[in-house]
């Protein structure tokens, strides 16, 4: 049985409030290197209570290892359908982060400058080397072969 649990029962705690900023070395909760009390899962937080959780985590770091550990696990996540959906709609028209805003003359340039140059030719053996492992044994459909032959004819034609 959860000790946690066990002591909510015995003192019959339904809510678990502290004054976290006073004690030193702890992140989170005033029990050391132990998961939240049972008793606050699924509950909501007051206000007090969050602000003090707020101030308390503020200005400390994470370490280097800690920041790989999450980066690594938020790699292999794949997101559902829906997810990705609610996300594309979270960004459309208005709502995006770059509506309405336009890039300065220097950052267009800068852009341009970038990218100049940049051809199938220009990347490294290695980039061609994967995507050609990439492609091996895949082939175009009859639609894209017919749209790459329209492009091709009209490209040597307009000359």
């Amino acid at each position: 049985m959860n000790t946690y649990k066990h002591l909510s029962e015995l003192l019959n705690i339904e809510h678990v409030e502290a004054d976290y900023s006073m004690v030193e070395g702890v992140d989170y909760f005033p029990f050391k290197n132990t998961n939240p009390p049972s008793v606050l899962k699924g509950k909501p937080l007051s206000e007090e209570h969050r602000r003090k959780l707020s101030e308390v985590r503020k200005g400390k770091k994470k370490s280097e290892e800690h920041r790989r550990k999450i980066g690594e696990s938020l790699l292999c996540r794949k997101l559902s359908e829906e997810t990705r959906r609610k996300i594309s709609e979270a960004q459309i028209g208005e709502k995006n982060h770059n509506w309405g805003k336009t890039h300065s003359e220097e950052t267009r340039r800068k852009m341009s400058e970038t990218c100049r140059g940049k051809t199938s030719h220009s990347w490294s053996e290695e980039s061609r080397r994967k995507l050609s492992e990439y492609r091996r044994g895949k082939k175009h459909s009859e639609e894209t072969r017919r749209k790459m032959s329209e492009s091709h004819w009209n490209k040597s034609n307009t000359g």
